[in-house]
């Protein structure tokens, strides 16, 4: 029996001699040595889920309790079970866990521009590693509510960094701000830059390189500011598929060395930034109108579908996209 609603059952009624009842009960207990069947019936237990020691790893792996003892210690074991009750529907990880970790430095800050995009946005929060790689995510207001989720979806997008350089704004820092409890459950390292020490934090340099790119492209395409936010993401883009001079690319594209995976950049070979194209919309049988190209539409849509603005002005994503040339022009 494991239960002590078995041993009532099987009581006899007309048992009234405890010394016999004590007998039953040490005739029917469980051996000791079978620490995980308890010996009453638990609905909760704080030892549900034990510390793994290396004596039980080297049993379960059949190991030597050396080898076992060697690689806990050389190994990280951060996604721990901390349920207490039993077992009656899926267990549910924690998805920090199911994200790579960048064996790598990234750096963070806030780049803010002139005016409001079409969408609203008002400044981007920028994530940079040496390599020339960056992200980012646009945001209309610089608080917790905007700016502490953009690390959880680096982390999605991405991975864990193991260190994060960030300037001592009150948004990241703050002991309850969403930033830093993301820091603090993802287990990274972390480091705050002095205050007018631009030295100390890589992403001030990487953003002034990442502007200077930006700028360029408006000049050269003549395009609105009130578009800062597409042509941010499509430099952006650019970028960290490029080959670039940084002695920590070594020779490859600055997301291949994030990622480890070499990109396809098939997406980016008919339009730049702000270009005519003839696009339709309704599935590809509407009828052919024509708009700007204002990049990729990574988070709507299938592969190769992009944000065109049309007359209208609100922009639109659609894969049926082909592109203006000279003569139609």
């Amino acid at each position: 029996p494991r239960s002590n609603d078995v041993e009532l059952h099987r009581l006899d009624p007309v048992l009234t001699d405890l010394g016999q009842w004590q007998h039953m009960k040490q005739v029917q207990r469980y051996d000791e040595r079978t620490v995980d069947v308890p010996t009453r019936s638990t609905f909760e237990s704080t030892d549900r889920h034990q510390r793994v020691k290396p004596e039980r790893l080297a049993e379960r792996w059949g190991i030597s309790t050396k080898r076992a003892r060697t690689t806990m210690k050389a190994t990280l074991q951060r996604a721990t079970r901390s349920a207490i009750l039993p077992l009656a529907r899926r267990y549910r990880a924690d998805r920090m866990y199911e994200r790579p970790r960048l064996k790598t430095k990234f750096s963070t800050d806030t780049a803010y521009f002139p005016c409001a995009s079409l969408r609203g946005k008002k400044c981007s929060q920028i994530y940079f590693n040496k390599c020339g790689f960056y992200a980012n995510y646009n945001m209309t207001k610089a608080d917790n509510n905007e700016l502490g989720p953009t690390l959880p979806r680096f982390i999605s997008d991405f991975g864990i960094s193991e260190h994060l350089t960030m300037d001592g704004a009150a948004v990241q820092v703050g002991r309850k701000t969403t930033f830093m409890d993301t820091i603090r459950r993802a287990n990274i390292n972390h480091h705050v830059s002095r205050p007018y020490r631009p030295d100390e934090n890589p992403a001030e340099g990487g953003i002034r390189e990442l502007k200077r790119k930006f700028y360029r492209l408006i000049n050269k395409n003549n395009i609105p500011m009130r578009l800062w936010d597409f042509v941010l993401d499509y430099t952006v883009d650019i970028a960290n598929v490029t080959i670039n001079y940084s002695r920590y690319s070594d020779g490859r594209v600055p997301l291949e060395v994030i990622t480890g995976i070499t990109p396809d950049i098939s997406e980016y070979l008919d339009f730049t930034i702000y270009d005519w194209v003839f696009y339709r919309t309704d599935g590809g049988y509407g009828n052919n109108e024509i708009g700007r190209w204002l990049g990729v539409s990574h988070r709507v849509g299938p592969a190769m579908t992009y944000w065109v603005l049309p007359r209208s002005g609100i922009p639109i994503s659609t894969d049926t996209v082909q592109t203006v040339t000279q003569a139609e022009r």
